[in-house]
Order: C-alpha cells, then structure tokens, then sequence
C-alpha cells in the first residue's frame, strides 16, 4: 500500500496534488464548461471526484473541482447540489474567496440575497487585490437587491388579524 501510493505522488505532474488521471478529468470538465456542455463538465468534475478518492488526493487540493461543478450545477439550475459544492469547497479552502463566491451565487440563484450578501463579503475579506473590485461591485449589487426587497415589503398592506387572502375584494 505504503510502495503504491509513494508511486502515484511520483507521477504526479502539476504542483496542486492531483494525480494525471485527475488533473485529466479535472481539464475535461473545463473544456466542457468553456463550450456550455454543462452536464458535461459536471459529470467530468464527477469522475475526477472519484478517481481522486481512489488516488487518496489531497482534499484540499480538490476545492477547484467542487468550485467547478459547483458553477457547472448552477448552469443546469441545480442549484442545491451548486450550494452544497460550495460549501464543501469552503470546507476544503476557507482561505479562497472563490469558493464563497460560488456559495455566495447559489444563494443569490435562490433569491436569498442576505445570505448571499454575507458570502460576498466574506469572499471580499479573504480575495486577492485582483478580484477586490469585482466583489465590491457584487456586494453592491445584492446590497441594492436587499433594500428594495425591504422598501416592497415594507409598503405591501398588512392584512387584520384572522384576515384571509383575499378577503375583502370585490369580485
């Protein structure tokens, strides 16, 4: 056990862990995701999941693919399993601003933008200088959503106690 696995970390050719059968896969779900085969790239990003478990891969190492099946799921509008990527890749990288951004998507794909809002700023708090401007634009954006999710709220009529739905109008 202890021969094979000294043998699969000699073969692997990039400095992020992964194996070449994963790094393979991992590539094949980018392509796939550049051309809009969404599916495509989510199974892909699959199959590399899985063949790093068996690669006994660096977990951390695996937080760009979750992030990209992540966005993957999110184009398919499966925006539960987006979500729950996400969050694993926060798990995996809490350091990385682009694994609250994807959680921070999810939610905002959900129409929770307080919650979004919060991954937003969270990304912003650990983003590299380069991606600063984009997030503060995206907090922004969710900041301006919140308010006028409130400002509506706060002008619809509140109905009486024990009022039904609908009570009241004329038909």
């Amino acid at each position: 056990y202890t021969q094979r696995r000294r043998e699969r970390a000699r073969t692997r050719h990039d400095m992020s862990g992964l194996s070449p059968e994963v790094q393979a896969l991992k590539d094949e779900g980018n392509k796939n995701f550049r051309v809009a085969e969404y599916l495509k790239a989510a199974a892909s990003y699959t199959k590399a999941l899985k063949q790093a478990e068996r690669d006994g891969s660096e977990q951390r190492d695996l937080a760009p693919i979750y992030s990209n099946r992540s966005a993957s799921f999110l184009r398919l509008s499966k925006v539960s399993q987006a979500l729950s990527d996400a969050e694993r890749c926060i798990e995996l990288r809490p350091d990385w601003d682009k694994a609250y951004f994807r959680k921070a998507t999810a939610l905002e794909a959900q129409n929770d933008d307080d919650a979004a809002l919060v991954q937003f700023e969270e990304a912003l708090r650990v983003a590299t200088e380069d991606q600063t401007a984009m997030l503060e634009q995206k907090i922004r954006l969710c900041k301006q959503r919140v308010a006028r999710a409130k400002r509506e709220e706060h002008h619809q009529p509140k109905k009486a106690h024990g009022e039904k739905e609908g009570a009241g109008k004329v038909r």
